[in-house]
């Protein structure tokens, strides 16, 4: 039977809340007892990724929908999907859950080189470049921030 439009967002919220406590419960663990743990995680994020997917084909421009998703996205190592969606939160709806997502996202392992390819040729400009790094400073990615504006530097001395 499938659910009405307005339950899948509490639906999500629920169900992440339930991947995040089983994820704590298994990571304080140290027997995992066969796996029966780690199973029971798998099952409820790919439920969550489900119920997240379906809630962003209702409604692509929805930023709580939008943001959910690339949480998960993050969570199951898809960077390079969680940086897409952050930029879309960020430059559409300057959502502060999409500044954060970046944050998170440029401080793993190549997620620079990520940002910049998903820049494409907007990031031969100044201010998104100067923009981006003012807003993953405010919630943490000093080192992605510094990068960003050194980045203006060189291109851009007279700015």
């Amino acid at each position: 039977m499938p659910l009405k439009t307005t339950m899948m967002p509490a639906l999500a919220a629920a169900l992440h809340a339930a991947y995040s406590a089983e994820l704590e419960a298994f990571e304080d663990d140290d027997d995992d007892g066969g796996g029966g743990a780690a199973a029971r995680i798998q099952v409820l994020h790919e439920r969550c990724v489900a119920l997240a997917m379906g809630l962003v084909s209702t409604d692509e421009l929805h930023g709580e929908y939008l943001a959910l998703y690339a949480q998960l996205a993050l969570e199951r190592g898809r960077v390079e999907d969680a940086v897409r969606v952050a930029l879309r939160l960020i430059v559409r709806q300057s959502k502060a859950d999409g500044k954060g997502l970046l944050a998170a996202c440029l401080v793993l392992p190549g997620g620079m080189d990520l940002l910049y390819a998903e820049l494409g040729a907007g990031g031969d400009s100044a201010a998104a470049l100067a923009f981006l790094g003012n807003a993953v400073k405010e919630h943490g990615a000093v080192a992605a921030s510094v990068e960003l504006f050194a980045k203006v530097a060189s291109q851009f001395p007279t700015n």
